[in-house]
């Protein structure tokens, strides 16, 4: 087995590591989400309730932290594996079946966008509602306590859901593969650096063996 090979396997196994470790912080999270939800409905308790935006803000973060790391191992399987093997070509139809599928989209739909980004992530479209069934039933919970906790809870919710809408707007350049394309040139300018010592050696060791000749 080649050295290209082998780190051509190894990033691919590194790939599907980091896409188990989102899919795990994505069921862990809403399955705890869920639960306090229903423990915050049944004991009538805003605070736990409003203690789920907090656990959804930091699902929404990890995830993005791995799908970061996942389009990078990506990107640079296409660029350094791929784009001059025939023979490998997953991560490149990848990547032009998800930029066919952005410039299908409606710029209005893309606009229109708020609690999550432009590509449309199922993820984040679950983690976004949930968010707003816990604000809602906080509202609705709190009414019954104090007038006091009713603004808490609509304080809390409106600063969740700012929040919210800056981190996207923050992150929008990686699901709409802006990123993505400026990693992908950024590694073939750093493959072309390290290619040119060799092929400056190889140039010296044939000019040798001629005049030895």
């Amino acid at each position: 087995m080649t050295n290209k090979q082998a780190e051509y396997d190894s990033l691919r196994t590194e790939l599907i590591s980091h896409q188990s470790r989102r899919e795990s912080a994505m069921s862990i999270g809403l399955t705890l989400s869920i639960a306090l939800i229903a423990a915050g409905i049944e004991l009538k308790n805003p605070y736990i309730l409003l203690s789920v935006l907090l656990i959804l803000f930091a699902i929404r973060v990890q995830i993005t932290h791995i799908h970061s790391g996942i389009q990078r191992i990506a990107t640079y399987l296409r660029v350094a594996h791929e784009e001059n093997n025939p023979d490998l070509n997953w991560e490149t139809t990848s990547y032009q079946v998800r930029l066919a599928s952005l410039e299908n989209q409606s710029p209005r739909v893309g606009k229109m966008s708020i609690f999550v980004t432009p590509a449309f992530s199922p993820m984040e479209y679950v983690i976004g509602l949930t968010g707003i069934v816990a604000i809602v039933a906080a509202w609705f919970n709190a009414q019954t306590v104090s007038n006091q906790t009713w603004r808490m809870v609509l304080i809390a919710g409106g600063i969740w859901v700012v929040a919210w809408i800056i981190y996207g707007f923050r992150t929008r350049q990686l699901h709409s593969m802006k990123m993505e394309e400026n990693e992908a040139q950024s590694f073939r300018e750093i493959l072309q650096r390290e290619l040119l010592p060799v092929v400056h050696n190889t140039s010296d060791e044939q000019e040798e063996e001629a005049v030895n000749a």
